[in-house]
């Protein structure tokens, strides 16, 4: 059988602090989203960085921690298969409960005007759809048609089919013993200039060509920060911990993307090297013992419900207040999803096992 022995062997590293920064990531994902839930996809959303969406920086540091917990995961378990298996308990018991509610509780009363649109077969099929990954966060017609994201009432778990391919291609590569530092380096550096000609290609005009592009564009734009996420863990051992690399990790690629910013704002390295600061930010507050953070630890797993409350949440509050303002949607939205969130935490099996992989 594969093993992980050739990787460096550092100890494990402490998890106190992952649920609190999982949560803080999602709730600035949730903040981008509900930002312009009022006013349409056209308008940028609030906060944005070098003119990205805080919400594409708070996914891709999620996918930058579920790579790192992949191989963690692995590590631990030894199987591709207990390592999936164990993701699928963690996740899908939530996911198939928020989306049966969505399904056939939420959809039929804000479409009752409309006469359901979709079928009680059709709905059936949404949910097998959307908990097996194959296709979630699809339109509803019927819901909301009018509204600036019509027919989107789970708008947020668009991720998840990525995260299920990228968890099944680290399984697979296990198996094959490919998972080695020096290959998970290459294949981060391979992603990230993928990245970049797609990039390029786009801003050529190039793209009507090709009818999946944009499929490709996020393959890429995913599969780097989850494979630099796998080469941290990877090379953890020769990362050093001292608080002055890690600052340097930090600023470092971020003074290059503003620097870039500034004298070349078409490139994608922008991008590309904000996304690697946030996530050198992330696992440093993850892995930090710095006193001054102990606030982080042992939060309770929100992350997960939040992420999945947050888009039908502000869905329903434009739908039961339409004239609600930018601000104040983003204000009650975030409220009621963490305090939903809250109530959910009974019913969680990764409850005080902060380990828990989200993508």
């Amino acid at each position: 059988m594969p093993s992980l022995d050739w990787i460096s062997p550092s100890p494990a590293p402490r998890l106190a602090r992952l649920n609190a920064v999982r949560t803080l990531i999602v709730l600035i994902m949730a903040f981008g989203y509900a930002s312009t839930m009022s006013t349409g996809p056209g308008t940028p959303e609030l906060g944005r960085l070098f003119n990205y969406e805080p919400s594409l920086f708070a996914v891709q540091t999620l996918f930058f921690l579920s790579g790192w917990l992949c191989l963690r995961s692995l590590e631990r378990h030894g199987s591709g298969f207990a390592m999936l298996a164990s993701r699928a308990r963690r996740i899908l018991p939530m996911l198939a409960g928020v989306t049966a509610i969505v399904a056939f509780i939420l959809y039929p009363l804000i479409s009752a005007d409309v006469g359901h649109a979709l079928s009680t077969g059709e709905l059936f099929a949404y949910f097998a759809q959307t908990v097996s990954c194959a296709n979630p966060g699809q339109l509803m017609p019927g819901a909301l048609d009018s509204a600036h994201y019509a027919c989107l009432l789970q708008g947020a778990i668009w991720t998840f089919r990525w995260g299920a391919l990228f968890y099944i291609g680290a399984a697979l590569a296990w198996h094959l013993n490919l998972l080695r530092p020096v290959f998970i380096a290459l294949a981060a550096f391979a992603a990230m200039i993928g990245y970049g000609m797609v990039h390029w290609i786009s801003t050529q005009g190039g793209t009507d060509f090709l009818p999946v592009f944009n499929s490709i564009d996020t393959a890429f734009r995913l599969a780097y920060p989850f494979a630099l996420g796998m080469a941290a863990f990877a090379w953890r051992g020769q990362i050093s911990t001292n608080f002055t690399t890690r600052s340097a990790l930090i600023v470092v690629p971020m003074a290059f993307a503003a620097v870039n910013f500034i004298v070349a704002p078409w490139t994608p390295v922008i991008e590309m090297f904000a996304t690697l600061s946030l996530c050198m930010l992330t696992l440093g507050l993850v892995e930090s013992r710095i006193k001054l953070f102990r606030w982080l630890e042992n939060w309770p797993p929100l992350a997960l419900p939040l992420f999945l409350l947050n888009w039908p949440l502000a869905q329903l509050w434009l739908y039961l207040r339409p004239d609600i303002s930018q601000w104040s949607l983003v204000a009650i939205t975030l409220a009621t999803a963490l305090a939903i969130a809250a109530l959910c935490l009974p019913f969680l099996r990764t409850r005080n096992r902060p380990a828990a992989a989200l993508a």
